[in-house]
């Protein structure tokens, strides 16, 4: 029996790849069960993802937790470089490179929060009127 922390670098990168693969394997199941075709509907979905990528994470971004949490722990783990087999190195920068749009996304909120706060707190009246 596998034990948890043995399977740590998988686990990180499952959590980044479940917020790519969850709208692929969601948008098949419902094409399915409206009585598609399941290879047409998989080509449908591939080319829909491949036109909007740039658009893809913004659409999963309720997922957003997961991939920074999964690619959290694989910084981490890249970070202690304490020698492991090359396979779980790969797994954990594949992890941290598929999180980089999730973590820009995440630090442009960051950045427009931080604005708020400065723009409320230099404003005359403060942002009494706004909130």
């Amino acid at each position: 029996m596998t034990r948890v922390t043995d399977a740590r670098h998988l686990i990180g990168l499952s959590f980044v790849l479940s917020a790519y693969w969850v709208p692929v394997v969601m948008g098949i199941a419902w094409g399915v069960w409206l009585g598609g075709d399941p290879i047409s509907i998989g080509q449908g979905i591939g080319l829909s993802v491949s036109q909007g990528w740039l658009e893809f994470p913004i659409r999963t971004l309720p997922l957003a937790p997961l991939v920074i949490g999964g690619a959290g722990i694989a910084a981490l783990q890249l970070l202690r470089r304490a020698p492991r087999p090359r396979t779980e190195i790969v797994a954990d920068k594949l992890a941290v490179a598929l999180a980089v749009p999730y973590v820009a996304i995440l630090l442009y909120a960051a950045a427009f929060y931080v604005y708020f706060i400065i723009a409320c707190r230099l404003a005359p009246r403060g942002c009494s009127l706004i909130l």
